[in-house]
């Protein structure tokens, strides 16, 4: 008997022992990965490689986190995955489209009578306004479809004489409230030519970034040609990828799903329609095929074929790293083709020490293996880096999905328990039997 409560006891340890183990993964090895593919780097020095395509396929972790180096020995290498360094540039000038508003000092444009698209870009303004009053005019300029927000503006006019006229200046984010910029300035010409020196024709904008400005100058200055916006220093993504991906119609027409195949770092999502149509449409995504659909965006996607050729709408920015798309109509009518969906993903650079023995070995595609504290020790992160390459084709072995992985730990947990409950069932069997014969 007392062999056997023994037996129980070490038993029900190891057992305890394997249930309640460190979660924790053990040093990782490139086996422990679904892809590997071989790199090319100088020994010893700090090296970088732009990640292909096929990473962001494969890996099991949104963050890109189960990412390592090794060297040839299968050891460990410090690494980790950074945004590629952007761009520092000032934007080329822009014309800004404008339009003449007429209804006078007192009125001003409003949503019943300005026609906008889904991204807020001004279509058309409605010519049955108020008639102004003869001595001011004003211009309504939509900033909306401008890459960056303008620094200043410059009014171009046609050459004649010499004049000059303050400039009122208001702004809205939505043309239903209006704020006047309190910021007095003037426009002026003091030659008899446009484009003289003297000349006073920019006027400053408000810093945070109103789509909509409303400009009331004298009736002496000559007729406006253009509106140009002057943009300052942006620092800009330095390389931007764009891929397709083709869609699956519902049965009834009225949603189709998209499916990436992985975790793209994406900055922006648009719709290309095949022909001229136009939706209203809600936009969802999920990282999982057992999660729940999560709204992201919407709006309307359309294609014009305009004389000057096709119109479409914006694309809409914003993370978007989900494997898994829904649009979705928003009104009564199903989709009469399916549009493509055009992801935008800004690449990720991947730098790491190429110590020990070469060739490298980059592996990916292991949920089970997060962030590495402190990959690249401080002086390390001052360093340039040098590009490496990949040398040869990827090698990649599908792993146990996520789902798969839970059920057999259920599975595990389930048979452990039972195995516990036969156990004490028979120690107390054999106990109470003990009993009886004493």
């Amino acid at each position: 008997m007392k062999t056997f409560v023994c037996a129980a006891l070490v038993f029900f340890t190891g057992l305890y022992a394997l249930c309640a183990q460190d979660s924790r993964p053990a040093a990782a090895k490139p086996e422990d990965f679904a892809g590997r593919m071989t790199l090319s780097a100088m020994e010893g020095e700090l090296m970088y490689l732009e990640l292909p395509e096929n990473v962001y396929r494969h890996v099991e972790r949104r963050d890109l986190a189960d990412i390592r180096v090794f060297d040839a020995g299968g050891n460990p290498v410090p690494c980790e995955v950074r945004a590629a360094p952007g761009i520092s540039e000032t934007p080329r000038p822009l014309q800004a489209p404008f339009f003449s508003w007429t209804a006078g000092e007192k009125t001003l444009p409003g949503q019943a009578n300005i026609e906008i698209d889904s991204g807020g870009a001004v279509i058309r303004v409605n010519p049955a306004a108020a008639a102004g009053t003869p001595q001011l005019r004003s211009f309504l300029i939509d900033l909306s479809g401008l890459p960056y927000h303008p620094l200043s503006l410059v009014l171009e006019t046609e050459s004649g004489g010499q004049w000059n006229s303050p400039v009122t200046l208001q702004y809205s984010e939505d043309l239903a409230i209006w704020r006047l910029f309190d910021k007095p300035q003037t426009i002026a010409r003091f030659g008899a030519q446009a484009g003289d020196t003297a000349d006073r024709d920019t006027i400053s904008l408000p810093e945070h970034r109103p789509p909509y400005i409303l400009i009331t100058i004298n009736d002496t200055v000559p007729p406006l040609l253009a509106v140009k916006a002057l943009f300052k220093t942006v620092n800009r993504p330095g390389a931007l990828r764009e891929t397709l991906f083709p869609g699956k119609k519902s049965a009834d027409g009225f949603s189709v799903t998209y499916a990436t195949g992985g975790y793209f770092p994406g900055v922006a999502l648009d719709f290309i329609l095949p022909r001229a149509d136009s939706m209203n449409v809600e936009i969802f995504c999920r990282y999982s095929e057992e999660q729940e659909w999560q709204f992201w965006n919407g709006g309307t996607i359309y294609r014009l074929n305009a004389a000057a050729g096709a119109e479409k709408n914006k694309a809409w920015a914003g993370e978007a790293s989900a494997p898994y798309w829904l649009l979705k109509a928003a009104g009564d009518l199903p989709f009469a083709s399916v549009p493509d969906m055009q992801l935008t993903w800004e690449p990720r650079r991947l730098v790491f020490l190429a110590r020990g023995p070469g060739p490298w070995i980059l592996a990916y595609g292991n949920r089970d293996y997060g962030p590495v504290r402190e990959a690249l020790p401080g002086p390390l992160r001052e360093q340039k880096a040098s590009p490496a390459s990949v040398a040869g084709a990827e090698h990649w072995t599908p792993r146990a999905s996520a789902e798969e992985e839970t059920v057999w730990n259920q599975v595990f947990l389930w048979g452990a328990l039972i195995l516990a409950v036969t156990v004490l069932s028979a120690m107390a069997f054999f106990m109470a039997k003990s009993m009886k014969k004493m």
